[in-house]
């Protein structure tokens, strides 16, 4: 949210700079991003009189204006079309300072324009930052004085994060509260006066609140006889595009500003545009259509809250107005609408239509609802004094109940011991009667009455919250924390998946963690890893499109972060995440612990004293080997079809015939899909299968007494033989002295076709003594004919 410090001061007397205003904000809990223009974005300009104008003889589209700054005249050749005799306009002398587009400062200097001399420029609003309008120059009404330094125009903006529960705080009236309860001060409340003509509002319309539930308050008041201006006052202006709102016309202005400046999302509609003089809050049936302000049509489905006349809808309940109610330049009486919605209707609209708006994001986090009827004065005291129109007398106030205050119990022993403070009483008192409560005392309880507009205040922790906010956070002193152990022991599922991550960085390949909701999308692509479409599940109550799946695989999230570090150069990446994945399975669901890795680009880092290479499906199998290894599990890959997997660079990952995982090259299509251009690399494991089959016990063998021989043996076979085919034969053939067997190389010409050459390095051993030749010789001509004779319709001989 944006707020300017011009705005915050008119609730609030104070006169400090607005890095310490800053300062107070980020450490009650309100977190300041940025501030801009603490310092002018402009100098030297003054409000400067048109003495009078003439044709520029060489343009038809520019003028030469005398200008004076109650001093001295100049000539100044401007290209607006509006500048004429007798206004007041700003004036940026030779040598004054203005911010271009790109917030660059830039002089004013004197100019030749098409032969005649400038001494200076009548600046836009949009030239002083003042909003976008840059069509015309800027006219002051008489509260400005000629020759009158036009810095005070510029006034620091704020940019807060603010948490899900400060609805209260998206205003500016907001932001003075909770400065006013840090710095001890009173606030101030705007103008409400309005005056009234004798007749009375329920003469002109009817209000009827159907869904009293989405709706639990409506007000709204009746204006006539407006004269509506073509724009805007510049102060109005200024603040509504220091807040980010683009300026519309007065009416819709007020509306706005009154919003940001108290909280309340406000609603004209143009009287005479409703059928019948009568309003109804209700939800709707069935879908509907509506044509809205900013020239969408939308579909608004069923038990959607709008406004509506006899005919039509005339808004979507604390979204957005349709525009067949609007207000134009025309509109003589206007209904003035001041609600208060239900958060969670408006929470389900917004996100049904895929449509925020200031008024929707306030409306769902929570609004005052004894701030409708004040906020309502406010804007229509505003459009009396700025578009003269005349009040009809009363206001509409539709509700079942009045709202009251919530009372909650709050022990200062407790909020001492959380905090570890020693607050007396009376300082706790004093922090609630700045936060606007009421405080009774009952034994050695406070009952403390807070105000309506703090719906994030529920609990006595809520209370403590507050008591260390306003307190400070960096006054609550340091003391060295209880150290206290605990006897039950850690998960075994904690410390497994705690050791692979251990081991994965000791790989050298980097952790990262994302989110376990995704979008359909990038749900739905794990489904070619042979994951049925029924056991996807959908989110609920999702937020938005983007998070509406519970992810069944971490592949797609960590495809994401490939492409996204891709888009930023960052091309060399050895990824690995922890997470859970979800699943349907009959009629429950699935939650498991699952490990992700995901490889691409170069091997090493850039290294001058060798070439490096591209990271290769077996970079990838080599580290799932080696931590096999270390759990002392015996695994096997066999090949598979996964279509999201390139055809033979993929493999089903097997423990005791148990599948526990998939390895594979991602297939170009999908690469495509993701923008990506160079391979990847991806395996996930069962964390939960994984940790059955580790052994907890670690075996050690003497080192050996006697040596090994060695012997290498050449087959030729058919390209289809997976090399994994040859380990399992090797295994099953019983070989007393067969200690290890190594794949030192697999050969294939070109020119040959269906025929590999696999290369294997057998040792030999026997644990007590040394083997002759011809017993090594025997037990390995043995096992050549035995694999000939299981493979004979394999080898080429």
């Amino acid at each position: 949210m944006k707020v300017s410090y011009s705005l915050i001061k008119q609730f609030l007397d104070i006169n400090i700079s607005a890095n310490d205003v800053a300062a107070h904000l980020t450490l009650a809990g309100l977190e300041v991003d940025s501030i801009e223009y603490q310092t002018s974005p402009f100098s030297g300009v003054f409000v400067g009189l048109v003495k009078e104008t003439k044709k520029h003889p060489e343009a038809d589209k520019l003028c030469i204006a005398t200008v004076t700054d109650g001093k001295e005249d100049f000539q100044v050749v401007c290209g607006a079309i509006n500048c004429r005799k007798d206004i007041k306009v700003a004036f940026a002398k030779v040598n004054a300072t203005l911010e271009d587009e790109n917030k660059k400062q830039f002089k004013i200097k004197k100019a030749k324009l098409r032969g005649i001399e400038s001494h200076g420029m009548l600046c836009s609003e949009k030239e002083l930052s003042i909003s976008n309008m840059h069509e015309k120059i800027i006219e002051f009404d008489e509260s400005f004085e000629i020759g009158q330094d036009l810095e005070h125009l510029s006034s620091p903006i704020f940019e807060i994060s603010l948490t899900p529960n400060l609805g209260h705080c998206m205003s500016a009236i907001g932001i003075a509260r909770e400065l006013a309860a840090i710095l001890n001060k009173k606030i101030k409340h705007p103008n409400t006066n309005v005056e009234e003509i004798s007749k009375h509002i329920k003469d002109s319309i009817s209000i009827i609140r159907e869904d009293k539930e989405g709706c639990p308050r409506y007000c709204c008041r009746i204006i006539e006889d407006l004269s509506i201006p073509e724009e805007s006052p510049l102060w109005l202006k200024k603040e509504l595009f220091a807040s980010n709102i683009r300026p519309i016309s007065p009416i819709v202005d007020i509306t706005n500003y009154v919003m940001i400046e108290l909280g309340q999302p406000l609603h004209a509609f143009d009287l005479d545009l409703i059928d019948n003089k009568k309003i109804t809050i209700k939800s709707t049936k069935t879908k509907e259509h509506v044509l809205c302000l900013d020239k969408e049509k939308r579909t608004i489905p069923e038990n959607t809250l709008v406004i509506a006349d006899d005919k039509k809808i005339l808004a979507i309940a604390g979204v957005m107005g349709a525009d067949n109610s609007a207000i134009s330049s025309s509109t003589k009486s206007i209904v003035l609408e001041s609600a208060f919605f239900n958060s969670a209707k408006v929470r389900k609209t917004s996100r049904s239509i895929n449509l925020k708006t200031e008024s929707s994001q306030r409306f769902e986090k929570g609004i005052d609802p004894n701030m409708v009827n004040v906020a309502l004065d406010r804007a229509t005291s505003l459009i009396q004094k700025i578009c003269k129109g005349k009040v009809q007398k009363g206001i509409i106030d539709s509700k079942d109940f009045s709202f009251e205050r919530k009372t909650l119990k709050l022990r200062p022993s407790k909020a001492n011991d959380l905090l570890g403070t020693n607050l007396s009483n009376q300082e706790i008192i004093s922090i609630f009667e700045r936060l606007d409560s009421t405080i009774n005392i009952k034994n050695d309880d406070f009952l403390i009455t807070v105000p309506t507009y703090r719906n994030d205040l529920n609990i006595e922790t809520d209370l403590i919250e507050e008591v260390a906010r306003v307190y400070g956070y960096n006054n609550i002193p340091k003391i060295a924390p209880k150290y206290s152990s605990e006897n039950i022991p850690h998960s075994p599922l904690y410390l497994f998946e705690n050791y692979l991550k251990k081991f994965f960085i000791a790989e050298k390949i980097q952790e990262i963690q994302t989110c376990d909701i995704v979008s359909e999308k990038l749900a739905t692509l794990t489904t070619e890893l042979s994951l049925p479409t029924s056991s996807i599940i959908k989110v609920l109550h999702s937020k938005s499109v983007d998070h509406s799946y519970l992810r069944p695989s971490l592949l797609s999230n960590l495809l994401e972060v490939v492409r996204f570090n891709n888009q930023h150069k960052n091309q060399d990446l050895r990824l690995f995440e922890v997470g859970r994945i979800y699943q349907k399975k009959n009629e429950g669901f699935l939650e498991r612990s699952a490990l992700g890795i995901i490889l691409t680009g170069n091997n090493e880092p850039y290294n001058l004293e060798k070439s490096r290479r591209k990271i290769d499906f077996f970079d990838l199998k080599g580290i799932l080997e080696n931590l096999f290894n270390s759990l002392q599990i015996e695994s096997s890959f066999s090949l598979s079809a996964h279509p999201i997997f390139h055809p033979g660079q993929q493999a089903n990952i097997f423990i005791d015939n148990i599948d526990i995982g998939v390895i594979g090259a991602i297939h170009p299509n999908i690469l495509n899909t993701w923008d990506l251009s160079q391979n990847v690399y991806f395996a996930e494991l069962n964390i939960n299968e994984l940790m059955k089959h580790t052994h907890k016990r670690t075996l050690i063998n003497q080192i050996p007494q006697f040596p090994s021989s060695e012997r290498d043996w050449t087959i030729i076979t058919k390209e289809n033989v997976p090399v994994q085919t040859f380990f399992e034969i090797f295994n099953k053939i019983s070989n007393d002295i067969l200690e290890k067997v190594f794949l030192l190389d697999i050969y294939k010409d070109q020119k040959i076709d269906n025929q590999k050459n696999v290369t294997f390095r057998f040792i030999y051993r026997d644990k007590t003594k040394t083997l002759s030749f011809e017993e090594v010789e025997k037990s390995h001509n043995k096992l050549m004919q035995e694999t000939k004779k299981i493979l004979q319709d394999y080898l080429i001989t």
